[in-house]
């Protein structure tokens, strides 16, 4: 596959929607997997999210850690920053680039929500699912007593 880069002027204040939305694109098979790539059987929602959980690196871990014990509610950018130990927020895209991408190749429905807060105008981040944080917590639990 050919790739050529690409320069986009974004605004400041909308470059974490831009990854989020990028990310998205990515996922949907945009680039990698080849469309005659037959798709992965259908498994337990469980099992999939075991072997997701595998795949993920330890910063992806420790957000979904953090999103998981916060569940419903949804966390700030400077939470997870200070949390994760990172620069700052503009490298949480980069960190939520590749789960989505895991999730597919497991055969696990990655997803969480982006959104500003309507009062702060701060980027949160979450999983807004009690129950989905729930498996992905007993995902978790399973994949490390392995």
């Amino acid at each position: 596959m050919v790739t050529t880069d690409i320069t986009v002027p974004i605004p400041s204040d909308r470059v974490p929607e831009f990854y989020r939305w990028f990310a998205d694109w990515i996922d949907s098979g945009a680039v990698g997997t080849p469309p005659s790539q037959p798709a992965a059987p259908p498994v337990d929602e469980l099992d999939a999210a075991v072997r997701w959980w595998k795949l993920l690196k330890p910063r992806e871990r420790q957000i979904f850690r953090l999103w998981m014990e916060a569940s419903p509610r949804m966390v700030t950018a400077s939470e997870i920053v200070d949390a994760l130990g990172l620069n700052g927020p503009r490298d949480i895209p980069g960190i939520l680039s590749w789960p989505g991408r895991k999730g597919h190749k497991a055969g696990f429905d990655v997803h969480w929500s982006f959104r500003y807060d309507p009062t702060t105008n701060d980027p949160i981040y979450g999983l807004e699912s009690r129950e989905y944080a729930d498996l992905i917590l007993r995902a978790s639990a399973a994949a490390e007593a392995e």
